[in-house]
């Protein structure tokens, strides 16, 4: 507790010495510096004191978006790697626990598609309130597709990767929330827009995250198994946006172990050790994905039946 009221003196006395933009960048530099952070118990213990340092900021700004994605990216960090990470590992030994810490990160969801909702209501006021089908009539160059999306433009490419994130993950945790699963169609069309404007965006963020969607859910709610299999060609053989450790671990998990492609599902786990112990490329969430990759090589039973001993 000393530790934070210490960050939050420094922030404040920062924002008068400062100013308003040299606080924001500030903000996204602490945040690379998480993201950048391969030590995964340094960042676990770092990242709640920026969390509330990232609080303080959007609450001393509340009209700046900039400030709103921020913070909205650190809940979504810490729910992924640090509550729903752990869940993965205890699913099979203390389900309780497990489903306490996925619940967490759920709330934790909810709240960061929460605090970005004004935000997409400003420039598409319609859109929660639409009737939305998942079907060829939202295509990206149909008018209804445009009339609910067009608002969007370049710059605010952050703004939809991280709501539909944050609106499809709680969904994921809690299909059964009625209220989540109602914005589910919203979700899949703000990243349609995204995936139109910048499908590289931060490296590739936005079309690994719609290779994860496609994969994981049903045709009904946006899933689509043709697209993701065309993205995984995309984005495994692009050399300038190298792809994540993360996007071989479901690539393991969503198409080898339902196909029985042993070979392939060995292979794309080691991908993801490689990646995410590769010195050259520092990154939490390549750290994460490798160390969970590791647990499913170890426990690969558990996935897929090992080819008959010859």
């Amino acid at each position: 507790m000393k530790n934070i009221l210490f960050l939050l003196t420094i922030v404040f006395l920062s924002s008068l010495l400062l100013g308003s933009c040299a606080l924001s960048q500030l903000g996204t530099h602490a945040s690379n510096s998480i993201l950048e952070e391969p030590d995964y118990a340094l960042a676990a213990d770092a990242l709640p004191s920026l969390i509330k340092i990232a609080e303080t900021m959007q609450r001393t700004y509340p009209d700046k978006t900039s400030y709103r994605i921020t913070l909205a990216s650190l809940y979504l960090l810490y729910a992924n790697a640090f509550l729903e990470g752990e869940a993965f590992y205890l699913m099979d030994t203390d389900y309780a626990a497990a489903r306490g810490l996925q619940l967490r990160a759920k709330s934790l969801y909810v709240r960061a598609a929460a605090l970005l909702e004004p935000a997409i209501l400003k420039k598409s006021p319609r859109l929660l309130a639409s009737e939305i089908q998942l079907d060829s009539s939202l295509e990206p160059d149909s008018p209804a597709f445009k009339n609910l999306t067009g608002g969007f433009k370049a710059d605010s490419v952050d703004l939809l990767y991280y709501y539909s994130a944050a609106s499809l993950a709680a969904f994921a945790l809690d299909p059964l929330d009625f209220e989540n699963a109602q914005k589910v169609p919203a979700a899949i069309l703000l990243l349609q827009r995204a995936m139109e404007l910048d499908p590289l965006f931060n490296g590739g963020m936005v079309r690994e995250l719609a290779f994860t969607v496609y994969t994981s859910l049903p045709e009904s709610l946006g899933g689509n198994r043709k697209l993701a299999q065309q993205l995984y060609e995309t984005i495994a053989d692009d050399q300038i946006n190298p792809a994540s450790a993360a996007f071989y671990v479901s690539w393991a998990l969503g198409f080898c172990a339902p196909e029985n492609e042993y070979a392939d599902f060995i292979n794309s786990l080691e991908k993801a050790i490689a990646i995410g112990t590769n010195p050259d490329r520092p990154s939490l969430m390549n750290s994460l994905a490798a160390r969970k990759a590791g647990w499913i090589l170890e426990n690969s039973f558990l996935y897929i039946d090992e080819p008959a001993a010859r």
